[in-house]
């Protein structure tokens, strides 16, 4: 299943102190009258937007308050043929930088600046400048293809022509880290050599598997560390992404640690033996974890008796007490002092915000990516009330099968079946939605149900959603479809179903008897 998830529309948090302007200037043919130009400015593990501007006569302006120390930024162009990249940009109080845009290759612009740390990380992008336009002319030529599409049939060429070139990319990928890894063994230790090791090192997580992988080249690289230099905090982090720690299954007892709340009071999980424990893994810069906020504040109060709700901001201290009194957190508002290096790590996450459910015993029971409305009463609901509450009715032509259990839902609880109707010509099954208003769904002519030998069922009409396209819940956030496959077999005890092949969100061991 497809999330659509709202980009952009990111809460700024507040500025204080003295600020002192940084100011980007943006000129070129490639800057077409009327587009955006916005920059980003990472806070955590997620994005805001701190200027905008227009461009008018191929130019642009941004003022950006700087409070002190090091800004590092992204800048990105809203207009048609560019792709989603950015131009990294470092900003410290009274900068001044001048942007050449002289063609779509964004990520590789010419940058002026009076900031010594952008020369520095430019030294990367120069050492491997051909591979980076290759690598750009992909996006690019998908960009311009997908828009100059006249119909369906054209898109879904210039979609494959795309996939069909990903190994390439990844070759190029490799190459790029490969080539920054050899720079930087010639280079000082210093915060810019730290901090490529850990992008380094974070981009690997994607492709640790593939034959390509540089994973020997940078562990060499960090294991040529003096002693000094190794036991440090930046060096920790990069450890932790090098060498992982297992991740962490529904069924595993959970792991422990030492957290923090605002008062620096020290708290552990075990404290909390004998409830269930939601686990909220958060970032100040992160929308769905915002708007999740007033929810969870809720599903702590409703259930109060039974669970508790531990909010696990993955942000520097600073961020994470900046957020903490912008949103007037209450309740278990902790930080682990390691970024989205510590307990968050232990799951393997993927993003935010991530939740994970704990039973009374200690033994992760659930986890899953994304804010949806009522997806925390539905989670606390699918362990607790709904258990023992499905019926089977028998009909003159098949069975319904209402509040069917099953095994685990990996939409986040966005889906649910409501029930499921089995006759000798086909099997319905009805959906109810909970998501965010405005959000949308989509679910692939492709989608079936496989039984447990097996044997897939295809999917063979719907009502209430059009398949291929995108379905928006009501105002609410509420609503609801059906789904018609083939007959399943009489004797077929469970399915799984799966919204197209390949696809992690799933619903598997759905009881039909």
């Amino acid at each position: 299943m497809e999330k659509g998830f709202i980009i952009g529309a990111i809460l700024a948090a507040a500025t204080c102190c003295h600020a002192e302007n940084a100011i980007i200037t943006g000129h070129g043919d490639a800057l077409p009258d009327s587009s955006e130009v916005i920059l980003f400015h990472m806070l955590g593990q997620a994005g805001t937007s701190v200027a905008i501007d227009t461009v008018v006569g191929g130019s642009f302006r941004l003022v950006v308050p700087v409070d002190s120390g090091v800004m590092k930024t992204g800048l990105s162009i809203s207009a048609p043929g560019f792709p989603s990249m950015d131009r990294t940009i470092y900003l410290r109080p009274g900068a001044e930088v001048d942007v050449e845009a002289s063609d779509y290759n964004i990520y590789t612009w010419p940058v002026r600046s009076n900031v010594p740390e952008q020369a520095e990380y430019d030294r990367f992008l120069t050492n491997s400048k051909e591979l980076w336009h290759s690598y750009q002319k992909r996006e690019t030529d998908y960009i311009q293809a997908m828009s100059s599409a006249s119909d369906d049939a054209a898109r879904d060429v210039a979609h494959k022509n795309y996939m069909a070139s990903a190994d390439l990319a990844d070759s190029i990928m490799t190459a790029i880290s490969r080539r920054d890894i050899t720079l930087l063994r010639t280079l000082p230790v210093n915060g810019t050599w730290f901090a490529k090791t850990e992008q380094l090192a974070r981009s690997l997580q994607f492709n640790r598997h593939n034959i390509n992988s540089y994973d020997d080249e940078l562990k060499s690289l960090f294991n040529s560390l003096d002693k000094k230099n190794k036991t440090s905090a930046a060096a920790k982090k990069i450890e932790r992404l090098l060498y992982p720690p297992k991740t962490v299954e529904p069924g595993d007892t959970v792991p422990d640690g030492t957290f923090y709340d605002i008062e620096g009071n020290a708290h552990h999980l075990a404290d909390y033996r004998g409830k269930w424990l939601l686990l909220d893994f958060w970032s100040r810069g992160c929308y769905g974890c915002v708007i999740a906020i007033p929810e969870l504040h809720e599903f702590a109060e409703k259930y109060a008796d039974i669970a508790e709700v531990i909010s696990l901001s993955i942000d520097t201290d600073a961020m994470w007490r900046e957020a903490s009194e912008c949103y007037s957190l209450e309740g278990n508002n902790w930080n682990e002092g390691k970024e989205d290096l510590g307990l968050y790590r232990n799951f393997g996450a993927e993003g935010m915000p991530t939740f994970v459910l704990v039973s009374p015993e200690g033994i992760v029971m659930d986890q899953f990516l994304g804010y949806s409305k009522g997806v925390f009463d539905r989670l606390i609901g699918f362990y607790t009330a709904k258990k023992g509450k499905m019926q089977i009715t028998e009909t003159t032509d098949g069975r319904t099968v209402t509040r069917p259990e099953y095994e685990t839902n990996t939409t986040g609880y966005v889906l649910d079946i409501e029930r499921i109707e089995l006759t000798a010509n086909s099997t319905t099954a009805f959906f109810s939605v909970r998501y965010i208003p405005g959000w949308w769904i989509k679910i692939d002519p492709q989608a079936s149900l496989t039984s447990s030998d097996g044997k897939q069922y295809r999917l063979t009409g719907s009502e209430g959603i059009t398949l291929g396209e995108q379905f928006t819940a009501d105002e609410n956030g509420e609503g609801s479809f059906s789904l018609t496959f083939e007959p399943v077999s009489a004797d077929t005890e469970t399915v799984d179903f799966q919204e197209h092949p390949g696809s992690k969100w799933q619903i598997t061991g759905i009881r039909l008897k």
